[in-house]
């Protein structure tokens, strides 16, 4: 699970996060408190959705807990996995998010950790930016992200034939989620 940073299917930008986010050393406001004097330790996406916002910026709170990015995250997984598949009981939720783990499953799936992961990078670059964005321009980043990865991973065609999920159906090396350009 660790090594997943390694897999030639992630995008560069992506396996430095995945790193990061397994080593638990990502630059949360909390941390960077710590060495920045007047740092706010608020989150970003909970602070741009609402100014006063008081709530700590920590690795739990931003990737399981925050309400903006939990909101995106249903969203997300209600369009593009099976609703039953996927568990809402906080640790089976939280094992998914963090892990890329489904419940019920021996096996890991690359693929399946390598798209959460990459949705959890998506939600990172917004904290980044310091904006809340719609959940459509998150769920096209992701995409754009994904579409990516395909484009420099051919096995990984290989490995979405295998899985019934919607978000299968949708990668492809050109992605059909994107409207086709118009010709002369």
């Amino acid at each position: 699970m660790l090594s997943i940073w390694n897999h030639p299917m992630l995008l560069n930008k992506v396996k430095i996060f995945v790193l990061k986010f397994f080593h638990n050393t990502l630059g949360l406001n909390t941390r960077v408190a710590h060495f920045v004097d007047n740092h706010s330790r608020v989150c970003q996406l909970c602070k741009s959705d609402n100014p006063n916002a008081v709530t700590d910026e920590t690795f739990i709170h931003l990737f399981a807990e925050c309400p903006i990015a939990n909101v995106w995250r249903k969203n997300w997984l209600r369009e593009l996995f099976n609703k039953g598949d996927i568990p809402e009981a906080s640790v089976s939720w939280r094992k998914f998010w963090l892990l890329g783990e489904l419940a019920g499953e021996d096996e890991c799936n690359t693929l399946i950790r390598s798209i959460v992961l990459t949705f959890q990078y998506t939600i990172w670059e917004c904290k980044l930016k310091h904006k809340s964005p719609s959940y459509h321009s998150v769920k096209t980043s992701a995409m754009y992200l994904y579409e990516d990865m395909l484009k420099l991973n051919s096995s990984v065609l290989d490995i979405k034939t295998n899985i019934n999920y919607p978000i299968c159906r949708l990668l492809t090396a050109r992605g059909p989620w994107r409207a086709a350009p118009r010709r002369p």
